[in-house]
């Protein structure tokens, strides 16, 4: 039971993470738009 609850816990913290990086994508993304049109 342990080793299924820190299985959770990890897939859990993988989709928390999943946002930031694509938010961070997203304002690299920008900068380089931002780059370019000037």
């Amino acid at each position: 039971m342990s080793a299924k609850s820190g299985g959770l816990q990890r897939k859990s913290k993988a989709a928390t993470e999943i946002p930031s990086s694509s938010m961070a994508d997203i304002a690299f993304l920008l900068l380089i738009f931002f780059m370019v049109s000037t």
